[in-house]
């Protein structure tokens, strides 16, 4: 649920979704309150619901949810944050959105190319073109390829006009040359990249929850087994893909993946250097 910028959440079982409905009201109500003492004014006109279900499970119908005597419908997307988040969590839209700007900075720069050289045509494919298709990627990781090939193309667009090569002609090497990871690449990245910020305190509170140490049990310590492995989530076992989207699941297993040169960097500079050409090397 989303009032004015104030976001609140709440988990539930499906037999607990009409007392979820009232709690939420009631919660509203005490930020009204909360506004209203602090010379605030909570803008009802803007709260819009969503009720965030499995893709696999019919979703049950909710009780009226009302605030300012208005009955709020749940919607089936919003933006938060910039990111189109839906009531599935397929990032459909968000891709669709992140593709459909990118286009648009590819378009307008295509117009200027012929007036630019390749270092100013790189800042502006980067402002306008990379900003977007990087923007909140690690939501990314492990969708359907159909879902990413939409990004990797308007990628490789992007690498063919920066570099004014024809359409036909292999795209790898041009990335490479450019040393720009691929879209899949790319999202495994920043999803590894949390994770050392995560282990070594550098990100915020929920995510550093999200992942713990794994337990040495051998009193062997061999360099293979080192204590910078992650213990793989404890919580209930994922069975799609759509489960191990979850940071808590698909962190661990990256991580764990890595060599022990990449997940020992020393900082964080190194870190990143490391990954990537371990990642172009892997791909």
């Amino acid at each position: 649920m989303y009032a004015d910028d104030t976001q609140m959440y709440l988990i539930l079982k499906q037999s607990e979704i009409a007392s979820g409905v009232v709690r939420l009201e009631q919660c509203i109500a005490d930020v009204k309150v909360w506004a209203r003492d602090n010379n605030l004014m909570l803008n009802g006109a803007k709260t819009e619901l969503m009720h965030v279900t499995s893709a696999f499970r019919k979703a049950s119908e909710l009780p009226d949810f009302e605030v300012d005597c208005n009955t709020i419908n749940p919607s089936k997307s919003s933006i938060n944050l910039g990111v189109a988040v839906d009531d599935k969590l397929t990032m459909k839209q968000h891709v669709q959105k992140s593709c459909r700007a990118a286009s648009f900075g590819i378009y307008r720069i295509g117009k200027l190319r012929k007036y630019l050289d390749q270092s100013s045509t790189g800042r502006l494919i980067n402002a306008f073109v990379t900003s977007h298709i990087d923007y909140c990627n690690s939501l990314l990781i492990n969708l359907p390829s159909s879902h990413l090939t939409k990004l990797q193309h308007i990628q490789n667009t992007a690498a063919r006009l920066l570099t004014r090569t024809r359409k036909y002609e292999h795209i790898t090497p041009i990335l490479r040359s450019l040393h720009w990871l691929p879209i899949p690449q790319r999202i495994q990245f920043k999803v590894l990249l949390l994770t050392y910020k995560a282990r070594n305190g550098l990100a915020p509170a929920y995510i550093n929850g999200l992942i713990s140490t794994k337990v040495q049990t051998s009193s062997i310590r061999l360099r293979s087994s080192s204590s910078v492995h992650l213990q793989l989530s404890s919580g209930p076992r994922t069975h799609t893909r759509y489960g191990d989207r979850a940071f808590s699941v698909c962190a661990p297993k990256l991580w764990n993946n890595l060599p022990v040169s990449v997940r020992e960097s020393p900082t964080l500079d190194t870190f990143k250097r490391r990954l990537k050409t371990y990642l172009f090397n892997t791909k």
